[in-house]
């Protein structure tokens, strides 16, 4: 078996959990959330309200940015959704919790697009508060809103270990 299919097998498996157990709150660790392993009649888990991700996954390439939106795409209700050890850069992970507040706005588009098209994605679900904790965990950014039709307030702080 390889690795794609190793990886078919246990979407499969989680997909199955999921439609059974409808939980309202699901954290994942260190899922690769790629395309491939989606069954196009995978369905869509309504009942997550929270989602809690960490994996080491790097969205700064299209088609990983693009699979993990779908991925997201398949909670409809989902309100909150957490990220840790994620990377929206290829090469040198900057530090994207500083720099969202020190650049401007262009100068930030320009270095962090896959975080941009990110953020945009979001607009069009229901997740009303987001949370990115990069790799190290020395840093969080916060993007709430109070409705659906408000943009992303941004708040970052430091995280004392």
């Amino acid at each position: 078996m390889d690795d794609l299919d190793l990886r078919n097998e246990r979407y499969e498996f989680l997909f199955t959990v999921l439609s059974c157990a409808a939980p309202s709150t699901l954290a994942l660790s260190r899922v690769d959330y790629g395309t491939p392993s989606q069954p196009e009649d995978g369905g869509s888990f309504a009942s997550v309200r929270q989602l809690e991700l960490g994996g080491g996954l790097t969205l700064s390439d299209e088609d990983n940015l693009e699979g993990f939106c779908a991925f997201i795409s398949r909670f409809p209700s989902l309100s909150r959704l957490v990220l840790s050890d994620f990377s929206f850069r290829g090469d040198v992970q900057r530090n994207l919790v500083s720099d969202i507040f020190a650049l401007p706005p262009a100068t930030f588009g320009l270095r962090y697009p896959a975080f941009v098209a990110f953020v945009v994605f979001l607009r069009s679900t229901p997740v009303l508060y987001f949370e990115y904790r990069p790799e190290p965990a020395s840093h969080v950014l916060r993007l709430t809103r109070a409705r659906l039709a408000d943009d992303f307030e941004a708040e970052g702080a430091r995280v004392l270990r």
